[in-house]
Order: C-alpha cells, then sequence, then structure tokens
C-alpha cells in the first residue's frame, strides 16, 4: 500500500502544471479582453463628442458652417465702463454721490439672428472699438439723464432700467450711423443687444 501511494504521488504533482499554464491562459484572455473593451469604449466616446461638436457649430444660409469663435454666444462681446460718478439730489436738498458701472454687451440683430448669419473676428472688433471711443459722449449724455431724474427715480429698479434703455437706444443710434463695415451696412443697427448695471450705489 505505501508503495502504490507513492507511485499515485507524481502522478498528481504532473498534472499541477498543467492546471497553473490553464489559469495563467485565462488571465492573460482576460486582460486582453479590458484592454480591447477600454479602446472600444473610449472610441466611442471620442466619436459622441466629435458629433455634439458638429450639432453645436451653427450653420450659415448659404450651408457652410460658421466657426465657434465667429458666432454670437451667451457672453457676448462686451466693453465695460467703470467709475461713473455722479451728485443727485436729495428730497431733504442735501446731494447723494452716485457709483455706477455699465457694461455693454454686443450681439446679433434680429435679422442676422433670423437669417442664421454671423460677422468675422475682425468685424466685431470694429464695432468693440467704436463703442469704447463712445466712452466720454456716453459719460456726458449719461451725466444730462442723471441729472434730470430724481433721487426716488434713480433709487428704483424702474430708474435703472431706464438707464439701461437710454444707453442702449443712444449707443445703437450712434453705430446706425457710422460706417462700421463696408458691407452689411443694414447690420449695423441695433448692435446693441443688451445694458447691464453690475454696480450700483446711491448713497441715502
Amino acid at each position: 500500500m505505501p508503495e502504490a501511494e507513492a507511485k499515485e504521488a507524481p502522478g498528481k504533482s504532473e498534472a499541477a502544471p498543467a492546471a497553473g499554464l490553464l489559469g495563467g491562459t485565462k488571465g492573460i484572455i482576460i486582460l486582453i479582453a479590458a484592454v480591447v473593451l477600454e479602446a472600444v469604449f473610449f472610441i466611442v466616446l471620442l466619436q459622441l463628442q466629435r458629433t455634439h461638436q458638429q450639432q453645436a457649430m451653427p450653420i450659415d444660409a448659404s450651408g457652410d458652417k460658421l466657426p465657434i469663435q465667429d458666432v454670437d454666444t451667451r457672453t457676448g462681446h462686451i466693453i465695460h465702463f467703470k467709475d461713473l460718478n455722479y451728485s443727485v439730489p436729495t428730497p431733504s436738498g442735501a446731494v447723494a454721490p452716485l457709483a455706477m458701472e455699465l457694461v455693454i454687451k454686443l450681439g446679433l440683430t434680429p435679422e442676422e439672428r433670423q437669417g442664421n448669419k454671423g460677422l468675422l473676428p475682425e468685424e466685431w472688433t470694429r464695432f468693440e472699438e467704436a463703442v469704447q471711443k463712445m466712452e466720454p459722449f456716453i459719460r456726458d449724455r449719461l451725466n444730462l439723464h442723471v441729472r434730470q431724474q430724481t433721487y426716488n427715480q434713480l433709487n428704483s429698479i424702474a430708474g435703472q432700467e431706464k438707464i439701461k434703455s437710454f444707453v442702449q437706444d443712444f449707443v445703437n443710434s450712434e453705430l446706425a450711423q457710422m460706417k462700421i463695415l463696408e458691407r452689411k451696412e443694414e447690420y449695423e443697427r441695433k448692435r446693441v443687444i443688451e445694458v447691464l448695471i453690475p454696480m450700483f450705489y446711491l448713497q441715502q
């Protein structure tokens, strides 16, 4: 009996290497499969990203896609005027200092939006520079506007909205008289699409 057990032992020891080889092969197969799946996932993700970018790019009337930088975005093209300081008479006969800031936002006109038109980067730059050069005139007109308002009118939401409308109408009126673009002259009106007042402080 001991001899039989001794004879069986070598057989068992010979089977062990086969099991180890099989286990190693399965590990390699699993590793290769994981790498392949990861590569497929990356390719699919890249394709989805390209499709999303193509869908997000607007198309002009001729069917050509406009570059992203040529398209009006939510931020738009803004010109920031700071340190606007005025003196406002109060009902008590005193004078209250008014400090404010303005942001003029340029964008596509309704006609351009309807026709899926856009402006080139250099054309946007021309409009921005034109508004920046208008700063002394904007300050002057705004000063006259503020002087014509009462303290209570300015110290209200309606009063601030009136300032926005006044600046927007004035700048658009001036831009409409300029020959900023040799072509697309019909697009020069209503270039200012919004005026913001990020800071407004009227001392009580």
